[in-house]
């Protein structure tokens, strides 16, 4: 069980009635109350409080741990049970109403791994209608939904559910799906996921949203959705509320679509926010395609991520439109290889792209409305297209300290575009772009920290490409899983308080090959390198302090 499990337990234990732990030892889903065995569908119906622990056989008693209480445990161990075959839908997990229990239903690994929930081809493998549930070491196996979450039988506020170290594979329609959340108070009723992997599924997790006032907050770390159509597909025609989707450390690759979101109807007046930090986007098509046609507004934030679309002429890195949308988009640290297109359209939209690298694609900007914002960006290969519509905005689109390597800028406004202190390397401009304080070197370094998984023993190797006049030391510390991201200039994805100083001052072309100690207490341990470039020459056009995107390693 992992730490974060291991408290909420030891929580519930304190202040909530005794509870009982049930010990699945039933390969069939349902079997047949008083028999021999206990069954996870019995289980479930002790922790909901629809059959007594009188009804039960003395052999099923005997897979019952705890003196009195509810159950609230339900414990899958694959060493005497490493598979159950579902015979028919499993009753849905509520708990009692009148009784506060946390349930959790829990796998311990045997010989071969976690235990095995097969649903076969029922609509769902494990239904979840309760918001305060723990779903915990366990691979979900076909079905045409592996787990399907929502609060509308069974709501506690200020609960959450938590899904962990969890394998999702082979369903017919999603992997998890989350709708409709019923929240009567306004609150959010939030759920959290960590370690779970998804693959070979239509859509990884999608989540509906049609309710009034029904808000959902998904908050994901280490995150993996792999060999999908869709990575994460969400609907929304919610009346009201505000809802968060946040992934740190995770990766949607091997996908169509890395993230789909869509506003059914126009009328829908909920707040969505998406922020992403620390990932790998990978689509064959589409990674990020946002429609933005709510009457509220629609927040995306990507913070260092690797970002990569397909070839098809249908393909983009990030799509986000229509251009009525109400956008509100930032962008940072992040590298993006595809096609950009940004459209937005009302006085509230916003897009800020800060501190990124553009590699074989284009960019292109309608904007009506709203505020544009470009600044230490490097462009290659990725040519800038400004529309006719720009020409409403009511400032013109600041490039500020960028560089353009390959990369022309055509302003088809009447010129909404201005350039200061930008870099112009075998690029055109159009006539009515403002270029101010022209630089005639380039100055933005970048960095790599390889690999990222390095075992025991081995090493990890430090790069630096920078330009003449400039250099870079490295910091070591512990990496931020949730950093704060709306600093500027300047983003830490390291804990500056234990940041360490390398020995060792880098220019032009650098490689530094640091040894990892094979000190088993390191295995799992996770670190932040930063790169710290400075200008050694005097420049204006320089930054004091400069912070291309650095790298996380995880210790094996």
């Amino acid at each position: 069980m992992r730490p974060a499990f291991a408290l909420v337990s030891i929580l519930c234990a304190s202040t909530l009635p005794a509870q009982i732990i049930a010990g699945i030892n039933d390969s069939r889903s349902h079997g047949a109350v008083a028999d021999s065995l206990l069954s996870l569908d019995e289980a479930i119906q002790l922790a909901n409080g629809t059959i007594q622990l009188s009804a039960l056989s003395t052999q099923e008693r005997a897979q019952l741990t705890g003196i009195s209480g509810v159950v609230g445990t339900l414990r899958i161990n694959a060493a005497t049970t490493p598979t159950i075959t579902l015979e028919r839908l499993l009753s849905n997990v509520v708990g009692q109403h009148h009784t506060h229990v946390h349930v959790v239903i829990e796998g311990i690994s045997g010989p071969g791994g976690p235990p095995v929930l097969d649903g076969g081809s029922l609509p769902v493998t494990l239904p979840i209608r309760m918001n305060d549930a723990t779903v915990d070491n366990l691979i979900i196996r076909g079905g045409q939904v592996g787990i399907e979450f929502d609060s509308t039988l069974h709501y506690h506020p200020s609960e959450y559910g938590e899904f962990g170290e969890l394998r999702i594979e082979g369903q017919t329609a999603a992997g998890i799906r989350v709708l409709n959340p019923r929240n009567p108070s306004g609150q959010q009723a939030p759920l959290k996921l960590h370690a779970v992997h998804i693959h070979d599924t239509p859509i990884g997790i999608e989540i509906i949203d049609d309710s009034d006032f029904g808000n959902v907050d998904i908050d994901g770390e280490h995150v993996a959705i792999e060999r999908c159509d869709i990575g994460i597909k969400v609907s929304v025609d919610s009346r009201g509320g505000d809802h968060v989707l946040q992934l740190m450390r995770s990766q949607v690759v091997d996908v169509g679509h890395c993230i789909v979101f869509a506003h059914r109807t126009p009328t829908s007046n909920s707040r969505w926010r998406t922020r992403l930090v620390h990932g790998v986007y990978r689509a064959l098509d589409r990674a990020f395609d946002l429609t933005t046609n709510a009457s509220a507004t629609s927040t995306f934030e990507l913070h260092h991520l690797d970002v990569r679309s397909g070839v098809a002429s249908t393909s983009y890195a990030l799509l986000a439109g229509p251009q009525t949308g109400h956008l509100s988009l930032l962008v940072t640290e992040c590298t993006l290889r595809g096609p950009v297109d940004i459209a937005a359209g009302t006085a509230t939209s916003s897009m800020r792209f800060l501190n990124n690298r553009c590699e074989g694609g284009g960019l292109s900007l309608s904007l009506t409305a709203g505020s544009g914002e470009v600044q230490w960006s490097n462009f290659t290969a990725f040519p800038i297209d400004v529309s006719a519509a720009t020409s409403a905005l009511p400032a013109p689109i600041a490039f500020d300290a960028c560089e353009m390597v390959r990369s022309d800028i055509t302003d088809r406004s009447v010129g909404r575009t201005t350039l200061s202190a930008c870099f112009l390397g075998a690029s055109t401009i159009s006539s009515n772009v403002q270029n101010q304080r022209p630089q005639l070197t380039p100055w933005i370094g970048r960095s790599a920290v390889t690999p990222s998984d390095p075992p025991l023993g081995t090493f990890v190797d430090l790069s630096v490409d920078l330009h003449v006049g400039t250099a870079a030391v490295w910091l070591l510390g512990v990496d931020v899983s949730n950093p704060i991201t709306s600093a500027t200039p300047l983003r830490f994805y390291v804990d500056i308080g234990s940041a360490l100083i390398l020995p060792g001052l880098y220019q032009l072309t650098s490689r530094a090959r640091l040894p990892i100690p094979n000190v088993r207490s390191l295995r799992g341990a996770t670190f932040y390198f930063q790169a710290v470039q400075v200008p050694t020459q005097g420049q204006p056009q320089v930054p004091t302090v400069y912070l291309p995107a650095g790298g996380a390693i995880q210790i094996q």
